[in-house]
């Protein structure tokens, strides 16, 4: 940032001493955004006034909606939000006028993020809604991609997690066809790269050979100075055989590389053909045992209520099985789980309980806001131990409350979970299976586990991982 505003300050002073206002009119806004990206909002505000008054004599209509607009998000960042929206109006008004559909476009997001630095969640929806249409239509998908994550954000604040669940879902599918992208790029870099190591490895094989060349010829001319020449030789051939083998541990790298990618690609392919046989097979399998038992259980006398009842303790089973089938497939289709997917299962995963269990009130409080990934194993067992504690919950807690808290510092992630039943005391009661497989679970992962409950005071359980990966995850 120092270096920015160095030679930011350097062109000023060039440009000015130009006075060609058309020049000193974009330095002066980008010299007023540089100040607000450090944190400087009255000098990006006193900058992007300068600016303002140069786009006026110009009668630059473009620029005054940018004008407009850098000066809004000046005043938003100083919580001076009415002035904000006076200038952002402005902005819109004069982009409207120009048809400048992309203009338009973020205008809406500018007005969105002041409504939502004012905490008017549900004005900031339509806001971004409104952006995020324009966006969609006219393909600015950058643009649509951050109106999703940020009408998500709205939605989380109102505690409203359907709707945030299928904006993240949306935000997430424009967040894969970005990275997409940036892979397809990457790849052709790559190949640029590849092509030129290749061109250079020819030219190296030609001057190898000239080299060869002149030594035969120096050796016919020069007979006479043996010694001399001998030492010359064996300088030059050192060197060549030096750069032979510098040639060839390049070629044995290049190799092993592609070794290694082919490697992984193929355990991707048997990772995926594995997931694809449990979907296609088992789960279709489970999938006719439940549909058999609903058979049976309306075939069955009616006054065979044991036998019923055991019909809809096997269907129960068959169907959580084919839930935990499903959320194995889930990771094994990725090798790595990003903390924006884990959260979204989460969210699916509390919907899913609220659907069953109507009395029950969820909330969920998520802090983290660093980009983290998961190895796909320490992602389930982190998913397992939450949809271990919220199942025990309801099936034995009768809790009003299920309170749900994720939250990070430096080196590490919590997860906490809290509930109002009815509890149980550690000193008598022996650990069932269930809160051991959660216990052992994390601690496959490096993290620690922290299980505290009192009767009639409910349950909590602490979860702290690490955030980064270890061999053994």
């Amino acid at each position: 940032m120092d270096k920015a505003f160095y030679y930011m300050r350097m062109s000023i002073k060039l440009i000015e001493s130009t006075k060609d206002i058309t020049l000193i009119d974009p330095i002066y806004d980008n010299y007023g955004t540089l100040h607000l990206l450090n944190k400087n909002a009255d000098s990006a505000l006193y900058y992007h006034k300068k600016s303002l008054v140069l786009k006026k004599q110009l009668k630059d209509n473009v620029g005054l909606g940018y004008g407009y607009a850098n000066l809004a998000d000046t005043f938003s960042e100083l919580k001076k939000f009415n002035i904000a929206k006076k200038y952002i109006d402005s902005s819109l008004t004069i982009r409207q006028k120009l048809n400048d559909n992309y203009g338009i476009a973020v205008s809406y997001t500018h007005i969105g993020d002041i409504n939502f630095a004012e905490k008017k969640y549900e004005e900031s929806i339509k806001n971004f809604k409104k952006s995020g249409d324009l966006a969609k239509k006219y393909k600015y998908q950058h643009l649509e991609k951050y109106c999703a994550e940020l009408i998500t954000q709205c939605y989380l604040e109102l505690n409203d997690y359907k709707n945030a669940f299928n904006y993240n879902k949306i935000f997430q599918t424009l967040k894969d066809s970005t990275t997409n992208i940036q892979i397809n790029t990457r790849v052709a870099e790559l190949q640029i790269e590849f092509e030129t190591e290749k061109k250079e490895k020819e030219i190296a094989q030609q001057k190898e050979q000239i080299l060869k060349s002149e030594l035969e010829i120096k050796n016919k001319n020069l007979y006479a100075l043996l010694l001399g020449s001998g030492l010359l030789i064996f300088s030059i051939v050192s060197l060549g055989l030096y750069k032979r083998q510098q040639h060839k541990k390049r070629e044995y790298k290049n190799q092993l590389q592609l070794k290694e990618a082919q490697t992984y690609s193929k355990l991707q392919d048997q990772r995926l053909q594995i997931s694809r046989d449990l979907h296609d097979n088992i789960g279709s399998q489970l999938t006719f045992i439940i549909s058999s038992i609903d058979n049976l259980k309306f075939l069955t006398d009616a006054t065979n209520e044991k036998l019923k009842n055991k019909l809809s303790e096997i269907n129960q089973f068959a169907s959580s099985t084919i839930g935990q089938l499903r959320d194995t497939i889930w990771a094994m289709n990725k090798n790595e789980i990003t903390f924006e997917d884990f959260y979204s299962r989460t969210l699916s995963l509390i919907e899913k309980a609220k659907s069953v269990s109507e009395n029950i009130h969820f909330s969920i409080e998520n802090m983290v806001t660093s980009k983290i990934v998961f190895s796909s194993i320490k992602g389930m067992n982190i998913f397992r131990v939450f949809q271990e504690a919220i199942n025990n919950t309801l099936k034995y807690a009768e809790a009003t409350e299920i309170n749900i808290k994720i939250s990070e510092n430096k080196n590490t992630i919590a997860f906490e979970i809290q509930d109002n039943g009815k509890g149980f005391d550690k000193n008598t009661i022996e650990l069932g299976n269930g809160l051991e497989n959660m216990q052992r679970r994390i601690l496959e992962i490096g993290g620690e586990i922290f299980i505290n409950s009192e009767p009639n005071k409910g349950t909590s359980i602490k979860i702290i991982c690490p955030k980064n990966k270890t061999n053994a995850v």
